[in-house]
């Protein structure tokens, strides 16, 4: 007598294992044993004798073939196993694409990439706009150097491998929205800003480069899907 590994070998051969999981039912194997010409007292017969229910259903493919045997189930049944083949493709497909995009890098942003380019916004924009007199005020190329190195450096280190051309975009786009800004706040100031009015200066320039870097990921998807 076969093993359980053994039988379910064989009727995968015959069937998928969405179908194969509805007729080995016990309710439906018993609805199909009966209705090509078993009864209830072979049914328990042969399983007193220690055989499983695969083995009855592959006999019934061996004897009738898996596709009449499928045909015999009521259309309730069948549908139950077109919905799981369809659910386990979907997933399959998800699977691939993950893998796809893992192989290429697209992955979870990393923090501290997102900071560095961030303090870097922060700081020329403090500059720019006073915050700090003794430091000096106005547009410099100090100050616009460090926001463009901090910008591309950061944006690109919180992306991975080939995705860090995404956030090297996405970081100088940050960067040089921020200094437009910050250069047309700074002449309607009279005194030093506050908190507020740094950070309301910098926000646009970060929600830009977020929608720089969704943008180009999102194509970065679409292509890799089409491979």
């Amino acid at each position: 007598m076969a093993n359980a590994g053994q039988v379910l070998l064989k009727l995968l051969q015959h069937t998928s294992a969405a179908r194969l999981e509805v007729m080995l039912d016990p309710v439906e194997l018993i609805g199909l044993l009966l209705a090509f010409g078993w009864n209830k007292e072979d049914v328990e017969a042969e399983l007193k004798k220690g055989r499983k229910p695969g083995e009855l259903l592959l006999q019934l493919f061996e004897e009738h073939g898996a596709e009449a045997v499928w045909n015999a189930l009521p259309p309730r049944a069948q549908s139950k196993a077109v919905e799981a083949e369809k659910a386990r493709a979907t997933a399959k497909e998800k699977a691939t694409v993950t893998g796809q995009l893992s192989e290429v890098g697209l992955t979870r942003a990393r923090l501290p990439g997102a900071i560095v380019a961030l303090t870097g916004s922060v700081w020329a924009a403090m500059y720019i706009l006073g915050s700090t007199p003794e430091w000096g005020s106005g547009v410099s190329l100090g100050t616009v150097a460090l926001a463009i190195v901090c910008g591309v450096v950061g944006g690109a280190w919180s992306t991975r491998d080939a995705m860090s051309t995404a956030g090297a975009m996405a970081g100088l786009a940050c960067a040089l929205t921020t200094l437009l800004i910050a250069w047309l706040v700074s002449g309607q100031l009279d005194s030093p800003p506050g908190r507020l009015v740094v950070l309301a200066t910098v926000l646009p320039g970060a929600l830009v480069g977020l929608g720089v870097a969704g943008l180009l990921l999102k194509r970065w998807k679409k292509d890799v899907k089409g491979f």
